[in-house]
């Protein structure tokens, strides 16, 4: 069994951090934590469009990058947010949104038009 099939199917919740319910950044975290042993804590203070855009552009040492590999955090426009999943690859993520989290292709129709693109933690 793949990692990944243990998050799947797990409830959206907003400001979700688990460990039963989940938005798109607690599953990030938790999965980071769980799966790739890094420690991420952003908080739970919901924050506007600007603060979002700020934190999300100068968090920690996130580098991009050009191909995905497995653990990688990939950011997509979401209105006037942002939202990330869990690259397993260089086509699939693994993110929560309503109703539950699911394993998409990130370069989809649905999803590619609004990739900002994919992100490597920098150690």
């Amino acid at each position: 069994m793949h990692w990944s099939e243990r998050w799947l199917g797990k409830p959206y919740a907003v400001l979700g951090r688990g460990p039963d319910a989940f938005d798109c950044l607690g599953l990030f975290m938790a999965v980071q934590n769980a799966e790739f042993g890094l420690s991420l804590d952003y908080g739970l203070v919901p924050l506007g469009p600007a603060e979002e855009d700020a934190r999300a552009r100068h968090i920690g040492a996130w580098r991009k990058v050009g191909v995905a590999r497995q653990g990688d955090a990939v950011l997509i426009r979401h209105g006037r947010g942002w939202h990330v999943g869990v690259a397993l690859d260089n086509s699939r993520m693994l993110h929560c949104t309503e109703p539950a989290s699911v394993i998409e292709p990130y370069r989809s129709p649905k999803w590619g038009k609004r990739l900002e693109g994919v992100y490597t933690y920098v150690h």
